[in-house]
């Protein structure tokens, strides 16, 4: 679940961060475009605007000077109705402007312009007679022109600023365009690598721990297998003579010239037999464990029954057996093959224990962790106050032929785990060197079993 909405947010954030890429390089390429027809129109403005001021400047400049040379009444006529036009034109372009600089080198135009049409009245009304007058009169337009030309000028150049500016604007906000663009692709390559991390760890890495443990699994089914075969041909050459020399141990038994030293010989050579007998029954179970006849029990009546008898033998020994169980639960097993497993546990326990000690078998049914599920299970607890397991044995401990014991057989634990694996249940241990071992069994309680199962 938790690796689910995992998932859901990687594809949420993942889409998140490729509509903001996309609307970058939209809105990017979108400002582009703006920039340049916004800079085609104002550079072409700009120009028109100052190619009409030039040459409507040279036009009134070309009147003053033909009337000037000819003195002829419609070239001042022309040069009067240029300024009006030129004033008008003036009066239109200030509607226009927005920008506060731009207004003000218009008004200096415009009022520089009724400087040069009053200059030029006193031409056009016969005021100035003499030569004298007229040549102050014409210094003083050729200084408006000049006035004006400049003006013009500073119009060009503003625009060509105004132009400049909005450039570099633009050229910040691409950068910042560009810049939110790395971040963003920074961003995704971050939640990239998360995603790879949680897919590793979450996916990748229990698939294989579950195909190392597969094959671990099936390497012991091919040795259990082997041992099979192994035990199948051993059993049918060992129990032949072994048979053979019980019948005549029995024949020997009866014969009454025997004295009591050659009958305890033949007791001791009669329990060797029985335990060759007992070894190969348990090569044979480990190889074809009997397959298990389940039914509902109630797991704490047989631990209750079986602590009875067990601690009779122990007791003798200094090893207190005790049971503790108050479940009442019912749980799906084979409930011989359960007794055949808590005998041996209990044995275990009791004989890891040096000198007087204690075993404890109690039950419980709690919730346990199954990967990101809690699922209810009954508990068997086998604890003992022995001296723990070493460490360098535990990863062993349920190897076939793995034993600690002098005259143990290593089947054990290894026939106990198989046992259980049948019935769909898992055995444990947690041990702490010098304070004793706790094996636990867990099965699935009767309800979880009906859920699962239908």
């Amino acid at each position: 679940m938790k690796l689910r909405l995992r998932l859901i947010l990687f594809v949420l954030t993942l889409s998140g961060l490729v509509g903001i890429i996309v609307w970058t390089v939209h809105t990017a390429w979108r400002s582009t475009l703006l920039l340049e027809r916004h800079f085609q129109e104002v550079q072409g403005e700009s120009y028109r605007i100052a190619d009409r001021l030039n040459i409507t400047l040279q036009k009134l400049n070309t009147d003053f000077l033909r009337y000037q040379l000819g003195h002829k009444e419609a070239d001042l006529n022309n040069l009067s109705e240029g300024v009006a036009h030129f004033d008008r034109w003036i009066k239109q372009q200030k509607h226009t402007i927005e920008d506060l600089q731009a207004l003000q080198i218009i008004q200096q135009i415009e009022a520089e312009l009724h400087m040069y049409l009053q200059q030029t009245m006193p031409l056009k009304d016969g005021a100035a007679r003499d030569e004298e007058a007229i040549l102050d009169i014409v210094k003083h337009i050729e200084n408006s022109y000049s006035r004006l030309l400049a003006l013009g000028l500073d119009w060009a150049h503003l625009h060509q600023s105004t132009v400049e500016k909005e450039i570099q604007q633009s050229e910040d906000a691409l950068s910042t365009f560009t810049l939110l663009i790395y971040i963003t692709l920074f961003t995704l390559i971050i939640v990239l690598l998360w995603l790879s991390h949680t897919v590793f760890k979450e996916l990748i890495k229990p698939l294989q721990s579950t195909v190392i443990e597969h094959r671990k699994k099936l390497e012991k089914q091919e040795k259990i297998a082997s041992l099979g075969l192994l035990a199948a041909g051993v059993a049918h050459e060992i129990r032949n003579p072994l048979a053979a020399m019980k019948a005549r141990m029995y024949t020997l038994s009866k014969s009454n010239a025997l004295v009591s030293s050659d009958r305890e010989d033949i007791d001791v050579i009669g329990g060797e037999i029985d335990r060759l007998e007992g070894i190969v029954q348990s090569f044979l179970d480990l190889s074809r464990p009997p397959r298990p006849h389940t039914r509902l029990i109630k797991p704490d009546d047989i631990v209750q029954n079986l602590v009875k008898w067990m601690k009779l033998q122990w007791e003798k020994q200094g090893i207190q057996i005790h049971a503790h169980t108050h479940t009442q639960a019912m749980i799906k097993a084979d409930p011989d093959q359960l007794q055949q497993v808590l005998i041996n546990l209990i044995r275990n326990a009791a004989e890891s224990i040096d000198g007087k000690g204690t075993v404890t078998v109690s039950t419980e049914v709690k919730q346990v962790n199954y990967g990101k599920e809690k699922k209810e299970r009954f508990c068997i607890h086998i604890s003992d106050t022995g001296n723990g397991i070493p460490v360098d044995m535990q990863k062993r401990l349920f190897e076939p032929f793995f034993t600690t014991k002098p005259e143990g057989t290593g089947l054990g634990l290894a026939l106990t785990r198989q046992i259980l694996q049948k019935q769909g249940a898992d055995i444990s241990f947690k041990t702490i060197r010098g304070n004793g071992t706790t094996f636990s069994i867990l099965f699935e309680t009767a309800d979880e079993t009906e859920s699962e199962h239908g």
